[in-house]
């Protein structure tokens, strides 16, 4: 082979600043998701089934985000150094952090579309205990099905160009129904989303009419500004399916470029360029740090709980610093104490 064909080192800028990157993300998804746990705990946003599919959604994305940490050893080696099974159990653990996104996004919409349309059943419908068993059943389900299908099948591939382990899609031997499978999980659970939310506004903008003419019909003799309070009402529940609207408008932008470049993967049976594929899958994997921003912007409450835990850890940091300095000065001051006390006055003085 001549030389004009070997392979040419990589640039030591480029590797540093990939791998930085990386590592950025993965802290990104870690930190944000978990501020996303407390805040939503603390804060008491929504129903309680409502922040159990928050806080399942953050665990996942606390999952991927780990995953996705770790790539930064691949980037700054500029390869895979450790065994073929750990990156089977790497990419394996990736798709079962995909899959449970997909499925908490989906349930989240459930939840809003329950409270909005039967809101008198909502309550006796979806509780907690229902929403912790759902949960429990996904996690359990999802991930012995891909702990199955990564020991029967050689599907999970290390990605030169994403630093990542991830279905070799391009594989000549992937299996058809697992891609199928796959994609039927992903799609569908999309589109459920998006007639939920089309459906939510319709209902939702109906819902405030009427309930903003009750209202005025039932309290305009006695008080004037109790239909302010109706439309209030009204108004948070749209103000509610904005915000799920938004977090599932996210995720769609991040991963249908993923999607499309796998559908290209499998059907050529060949990569894409390098540099696509990187743009393409840390795009995606970002997604999972935007919920957080999403939440802040949009929702009051979380942005004032979130304020209010900087605020305190700010505080307690300040608080360490002082003890810190504290304990430094102390030995000094002892001990000028002692020598003080055993210097006092008729101490040398002899009885």
């Amino acid at each position: 082979m001549n030389s004009s064909s070997e392979a040419q080192p990589p640039n030591t800028a480029v590797v540093v600043f990939r791998t930085i990157f990386i590592a950025s993300n993965g802290l990104a998804i870690v930190i944000a998701n978990t501020l996303n746990i407390v805040v939503v705990g603390r804060a008491r946003i929504g129903s309680e089934p409502a922040r159990v599919f928050i806080v399942s959604l953050a665990l996942a994305d606390i999952l991927v985000g780990a995953l996705a940490f770790t790539s930064t050893l691949p980037s700054g080696y500029d390869g895979f150094p450790f065994s073929d099974a750990l990156c089977r159990t790497t990419g394996s653990v990736f798709a079962v952090g995909l899959l449970l996104s997909v499925f908490f996004l989906v349930n989240i919409s459930v939840d809003r579309f329950v409270a909005i349309t039967i809101p008198l059943r909502y309550e006796a419908l979806i509780t907690r205990k229902r929403a912790i068993i759902t949960v429990c059943v996904a996690w359990v389900a999802i991930s012995g099905i891909i702990l199955v299908t990564t020991l029967l099948t050689d599907v999970m591939k290390y990605n030169h160009a994403t630093f990542f382990c991830e279905p070799s899609f391009e594989d000549p031997s992937f299996p058809l129904s697992l891609f199928i499978l796959i994609m039927w999980w992903i799609i569908n659970g999309d589109l459920i989303m998006v007639l939920i939310y089309g459906q939510l506004f319709r209902v939702a903008h109906r819902h405030s009419k009427r309930i903003a003419a009750q209202g005025r019909a039932a309290v305009e003799s006695a008080n004037r500004q109790r239909p302010q309070r109706w439309s209030f009402v009204a108004r948070a529940d749209m103000k509610a399916v904005r915000m799920c609207l938004a977090v599932t408008l996210a995720f769609n932008c991040a991963w249908i470029p993923t999607l499309c470049l796998d559908f290209y993967k499998f059907i050529k049976k060949e990569n894409a360029a390098p540099e696509v594929e990187f743009a393409v899958t840390w795009l995606s994997l970002s997604n999972s740090w935007w919920n957080f921003l999403i939440y802040s912007c949009m929702n009051k409450q979380f942005r004032d709980a979130a304020k209010q835990i900087g605020e305190r850890l700010l505080a307690k940091c300040r608080r360490d610093k002082t003890r810190r300095q504290t304990v430094e000065l102390r030995p000094q001051n002892v001990d000028n104490g002692q020598v003080e006390e055993n210097n006092r006055p008729g101490d040398d003085i002899p009885y």
